[in-house]
């Protein structure tokens, strides 16, 4: 049913086929990640860390966001060094929201291996079903580390920076013809500039529309083809779609998500990989927050005592 995902079920069916990597993790949690992967895995899964292994270490002025993508041949031999790949497909999991091992699942694109799912539902699911797990450490043999080193194929072609979406929005602006959809896959208040826990400025980037990626989940699990489709229903025009998020983790979801419908769109699919916290770290781009004012009127109607108008507007923060 899926290409990019993997059920539970298919995967316990087919286990001995699977190379299994755990990429659990939690943003305020640093330690959340290695404390749980000692107490519990999937059987013979290998962990991987988002901070130290998929993500390279922060710049001080915050350019590049708060989760760069490493450098590509250090990646490849990391888990080159963990004998992730030895011939086998692989799978990769996290706690259920596939942010984690999406992101693992982008990199390895990126490093042209194309035998990775993510499993659908993650550990919480595993569990759920009550299939097996294990507490031990998995030992990593170094027989096999040279065995994919001539296949690697680096590309970057699906990777965009800053300048590449302030450029887009500048040229939308001088032709008023948009070729482009701008996601954000972050929570609506965070969208709205309701709330923003993290990062400098709340609100959004200019052009953008606010696709959250947890909305696909239905009791956990992402249910079909179709329930994808409604999901990115907001998108119909354009030659390209970017999605980014607040640090260019969990826009891996999205990503992810419209490649599995990539031949009902034929729009190229992008990842501004810094997203909102590199956006924000330049202090001349402009961030849009909406927020919402609420006028009390008292009017008489027959059977209406009270109403309250709710007035949505778009301002401009430098």
């Amino acid at each position: 049913m899926f290409k990019n995902i993997i059920s539970c079920n298919e995967l316990i069916d087919n286990i001995n086929d699977y190379i299994i990597v755990d990429c659990r993790f939690k943003l305020d949690d640093l330690d959340y990640a290695k404390n749980e992967y000692s107490k519990s895995h999937i059987p013979n899964a290998i962990f991987v860390s988002l901070e130290e292994e998929l993500s390279t270490k922060p710049s001080i002025d915050g350019h590049g966001g708060r989760h760069p993508i490493p450098n590509l041949n250090i990646f490849f031999q990391n888990i080159l060094s963990k004998n992730v790949f030895n011939n086998k497909n692989i799978a990769v999991y996290d706690d259920g929201n596939l942010d984690g091992a999406s992101r693992f699942w982008i990199l390895s694109k990126l490093v042209g291996i194309e035998n990775v799912k993510v499993l659908n539902g993650g550990f919480t699911e595993w569990r759920k079903l009550g299939l097996p797990v294990s507490s031990e450490i998995v030992s990593i043999s170094t027989s096999n580390n040279n065995i994919m080193t001539d296949k690697i194929n680096i590309t970057n072609d699906f990777i965009v920076n800053m300048n590449y979406v302030k450029e887009k929005i500048e040229n939308y602006k001088k032709t008023h013809s948009k070729t482009y959809t701008l996601v954000d896959s972050r929570a609506n208040e965070r969208f709205l500039g309701i709330i923003e826990p993290i990062d400098r400025l709340p609100g959004h980037i200019e052009s953008a529309i606010n696709i959250p990626f947890s909305n696909i989940f239905e009791y956990g699990l992402v249910k079909d083809i179709e329930s994808i489709k409604s999901h990115f229903s907001q998108i119909t025009s354009g030659n390209e779609v970017i999605f980014y998020c607040g640090s260019g983790v969990t826009a891996c979801v999205n990503f992810l998500l419209f490649d599995e419908i990539y031949d009902t769109f034929n729009i190229q699919h992008k990842l501004y990989a810094g997203s909102y916290s590199d956006w924000v770290s330049y202090h001349d781009n402009i961030v849009v927050k909406k927020i919402k004012v609420y006028i009390d009127f008292y009017f008489f109607l027959t059977y209406t005592r009270y109403k309250h108008m709710i007035i949505e507007l778009s301002i401009s923060l430098l």
